[in-house]
């Protein structure tokens, strides 16, 4: 039931291994050798021993998670229960918190696809003594996608052939995230033939394979460009 992990200076730490499991099939996604990477709960003085949480709201209940998470930038596991006027009901380690609509996801989508789901979220807010309790998973999100980013730009190179999500067209062209970033396809390199908007060739949320045309690697604090051509 239970991972015991290195931690360095011949340290040992322990994981509760129903973080791992899937809920539905039982099986434990973790084997010797993995690295991971969680949280320190518990530095030995209460249970005697080092205790890593990687995602709360799975496993053993740990006293005040909720507000561990808080501080600690966690994030929490929950159940997407119900929509309610602003935003959602998510039960999270038996508590029931609120997600506003604008936090749920990057781009807005159909409310009926994230009930029943289990997701992950941060722990925004606490208030009146855990009573409400506000979480974000907008903020997660948009993490993961800049460290996927910054990845994609040290490996990107002109020439490369991407496959990305249209995500908006303009009169100009078309905007295509191939990562947790976006490229620019013109409106002259939709195709062989003339194209008088990007709608006569493409729509939102179509997938496409593009070639890297042009590459503007960004400068620190800065943004980059990358042009793409379908021709």
């Amino acid at each position: 039931e239970t991972a015991f992990v290195a931690i360095g200076a011949k340290a040992e730490a322990i994981l509760d291994l129903a973080e791992f499991r899937d809920p539905e099939s039982g099986e434990v996604r973790i084997a010797v050798g993995d690295q991971v990477e969680a949280t320190v709960t518990d530095d030995g003085q209460r249970s005697g021993s080092i205790v890593l949480k990687r995602t709360l709201g799975r496993g053993g209940h740990v006293p005040g998670e909720l507000e561990q998470a808080m501080e600690h930038g966690l994030a929490v596991e929950g159940v997407v229960t119900g929509q309610n006027k602003g935003g959602f009901d998510v039960q999270v380690a038996g508590v029931r918190a609120f997600c506003p609509a604008s936090q749920m996801d990057l781009r807005r989508a159909e409310p009926e696809q994230y009930i029943g789901q289990r997701l992950r979220f941060r722990v925004s807010r606490i208030e009146g003594g855990g009573r409400n309790v506000v979480i974000s998973r907008r903020s997660l999100l948009e993490e993961e996608a800049a460290t996927s980013a910054a990845g994609l730009w040290e490996r990107l190179t002109v020439g490369d052939v991407v496959t990305g999500t249209v995500s908006s067209l303009r009169e100009f062209g078309a905007f295509v995230d191939i990562g947790g970033v976006e490229g620019l396809i013109h409106v002259s390199e939709l195709g062989h033939t003339r194209v008088a908007h990007p709608s006569e060739a493409l729509s939102v949320g179509q997938t496409v394979e593009a070639k890297v045309a042009r590459l503007e690697k960004p400068e620190p604090g800065g943004r980059g460009r990358i042009s793409l051509s379908i021709k």
